[in-house]
């Protein structure tokens, strides 16, 4: 009798990865500080104390949320991993919270910067727009950190 073979299921998730010209300790504060993050996460500010357990927001000027969550992990200057669920849209935040993760790994004289989001609800239907979102966010906070003015993003723009 032959056994069923069974096939990993593929979830989805999103991998953004660049080096960029500057220190871990910069690009963490560009991650975890609300000064930098209205610079180029459309004009959102992150609050949170960073610690292991306590909850995260990314506030609209106006302090709507857009986006919160719960810290999973801190390990300064290196990993940062929160819960992600979307607040901005009425039909998005029906989802599940989903996870995303920031590893710093120094490279020369610059870091490298890996983010990785996945354990998405199975049926998740913000997938897509949060890969093209996250290039675009991203980019733009590698554009600040290197040469000190974001690239337009969305309603930053």
């Amino acid at each position: 009798m032959e056994k069923p073979v069974s096939k990993p299921v593929s979830k989805p998730r999103c991998i953004y990865e660049s080096n960029i010209k500057a220190s871990r300790e910069a690009v963490w504060q560009a991650l975890t500080t609300a000064e930098f993050t209205r610079q180029y996460w459309h004009s959102t500010g992150v609050e949170s104390s960073w610690e292991e357990g306590s909850s995260i927001r990314f506030l609209h000027e106006d302090g709507r949320v857009a986006v919160d969550g719960q810290i999973l992990k801190v390990v300064y200057p290196s990993l940062l991993s929160y819960t992600w669920h979307i607040l901005w849209d009425e039909e998005m935040s029906i989802e599940a919270p989903s996870r995303v993760t920031f590893e710093l790994e120094e490279v020369g004289d610059g870091t490298r910067l890996r983010m990785t989001h996945d354990d998405f609800a199975e049926g998740t239907q913000v997938v897509e727009m949060l890969q093209e979102g996250w290039t675009d966010i991203l980019s733009s906070m590698k554009s600040l950190l290197e040469t000190g003015n974001p690239l337009p993003v969305g309603d930053s723009a």
